[in-house]
């Protein structure tokens, strides 16, 4: 696209047209890929939301209360939120 000229009076020669529709397709793609992969983000997220909250499901490998039983086995001095505690 640097290497494109213009003509004498101003106006995009063939090869600036076809350089700044390449970078305009490539400016699209782009974008639908990232809109793509930020939806997939938000799914998985709900999804594991909604795996949570129902009954489990054969796809989904364990629900919050076993993962906070796996963290209190491996941190007893940390209650259910995460947070130290006294120890007595």
């Amino acid at each position: 696209m640097n290497n494109a000229r213009v003509n004498p009076d101003g106006t995009p020669t063939a090869e600036l047209e076809a350089a700044t529709a390449r970078v305009k397709l490539v400016v699209v793609l782009e974008l639908v890929g990232f809109l793509v992969i930020f939806t997939c983000m938000i799914l998985m997220r709900f999804g594991q939301w909604l795996a949570d909250s129902a009954s489990p499901s054969p796809l989904s490998v364990g629900g919050r209360d076993e993962n906070r039983s796996r963290r209190a086995r491996a941190h007893p001095a940390r209650n259910a939120r995460g947070n130290p505690t006294s120890g007595v």
